[in-house]
């Protein structure tokens, strides 16, 4: 049944988060393991917050040679985490590589 509900195609994130909360109580009275509740749970919000990437010649939090890394690592952590919701604010940078990677994962 949970199964069936979580492939409804029901995207109300608030009820299913009251759901969830009413079901995770029964589940610790009861002593069942709250994983089988996993087929209705929300996806993960994601709310990214960066740096801009230092100028070439200049030294700071982000240097230009490590954008590869870092994209690479974003990508890496999207792919994993499937998120429902990405919020930032886009500023030059980690926040564009993180949108990227976002839109990447789907």
């Amino acid at each position: 049944a949970l199964a069936r509900a979580g492939d409804s195609g029901e995207r109300d994130h608030a009820a299913r988060a009251t759901t969830m909360k009413q079901l995770t109580l029964i589940c610790g009275l009861r002593g069942i393991d709250t994983g089988v509740l996993d087929p209705i749970r929300n996806p993960p919000v994601v709310h990214f917050c960066g740096h801009r990437i230092a100028a070439p010649d200049r030294s700071g939090r982000f240097e230009a040679d490590e954008e590869p890394r870092v994209a690479a690592e974003l990508r890496e952590v999207f792919a994993g985490l499937r998120p429902g919701v990405v919020f930032g604010s886009l500023a030059a940078g980690a926040d564009i590589l993180a949108a990227e990677a976002a839109l990447e994962a789907g």
